[in-house]
C-alpha cells in the first residue's frame, strides 16, 4: 500500500493537537485526534501514536491496553495533564487482510469501485442519536452532541474499549483516515465525490481546500494500492 498524508492546525487552535502516523512498510496507519476540551490535548494524542506504533506487534488488543497504560501513568506523574485525553483509529493492512481499531471520533472509510463506506462508528452521544433515529446523518455536522465523546483514551484511567474489525483486502480497496476537522466542514456527499473521482495521492490536498479555515485541526491519511 501507499499512503499520503497531510495535518493542518485549525484556526480556533494555539497548536495542532492531532498526530498521525502513516508507515507503508508495515502497513500500519494511525491518526489520533487530541480531544481539545482537555489540557495536553496534543501530548495525549502524540503519546497513543507512539505507544500503538510500538506496540502493534503484541496484537491490536494489547496496543490499546499498553497505550492505555501510558496515557493514564504520564496524566499520574503530571497534575496538569491529569485530564488530557484523546482519540485515535488504527488500520493495519497486512497478510491480505484489513485491521481497524477504533476510540473516539476520527473516521477510516473505505473507497472501493468509486464507493464510500464508513468503517467506523462515531462514540459520540450524538451518534448514538443517529443511531436511534433522533438526527440525520447530515445533522451530525456541527451538533454539540458531536462533541461530547463517549469513549476516548484519558489520563484518568488505565483501560480502554474500542471496536475491532477485520475483512478480506479486496483488490482496489483504498482507504481514507480522518479526523473532525474534515468531517465536520465537508458533507459526506461532497466526501465521496472527492475520494470517488480522485486518486488517493489527491486527497490530502483536496480535502483540505474542501474544509476552508476548518475550527478543528484537520488530518488526512489517504492509503491505496
Amino acid at each position: 500500500m501507499h499512503s499520503f498524508a497531510v495535518t493542518r492546525k485549525g484556526r480556533n487552535h494555539l497548536e495542532n493537537e492531532d498526530h498521525h502516523l502513516a508507515d507503508d512498510e508495515r502497513g500500519l496507519y494511525i491518526v489520533a485526534d487530541g480531544i481539545g476540551s482537555s489540557r495536553g490535548a496534543g501530548t495525549a494524542s502524540a503519546l497513543v501514536v507512539a505507544e500503538l506504533s510500538a506496540q502493534i506487534d503484541a496484537g491490536m488488543p494489547q496496543a490499546f491496553r499498553a497505550a492505555a497504560r501510558r496515557l493514564a501513568a504520564a496524566g499520574g506523574r503530571s497534575p496538569q495533564h491529569r485530564d488530557m485525553a484523546t482519540g485515535a483509529t488504527l488500520l493495519l493492512v497486512a497478510g491480505g487482510m484489513r485491521h481497524l481499531a477504533h476510540v473516539g471520533d476520527a473516521r477510516c472509510y473505505l473507497v472501493h469501485g468509486g464507493e464510500l463506506t464508513q468503517l467506523t462508528r462515531d462514540h459520540s452521544v450524538a451518534w448514538e442519536q443517529f443511531e436511534s433515529g433522533a438526527l440525520t446523518k447530515d445533522a451530525l455536522r456541527g451538533h454539540p452532541n458531536q462533541r461530547q465523546l463517549t469513549r476516548s483514551f484519558h489520563a484518568a484511567k488505565d483501560f480502554v474499549v474500542p471496536d475491532f474489525l477485520s475483512a478480506p483486502l479486496a483488490p482496489g480497496d483504498a482507504f481514507l483516515l480522518t479526523t473532525d476537522g474534515i468531517t465536520k466542514e465537508v458533507p459526506e456527499e461532497r466526501l465521496a465525490a472527492i475520494v470517488g473521482t480522485r486518486p488517493c495521492s489527491e486527497w490530502p490536498a483536496a480535502l483540505l481546500l474542501a474544509a476552508g479555515a476548518a475550527e478543528d485541526d484537520a488530518t488526512v491519511v489517504a492509503v491505496g494500492p
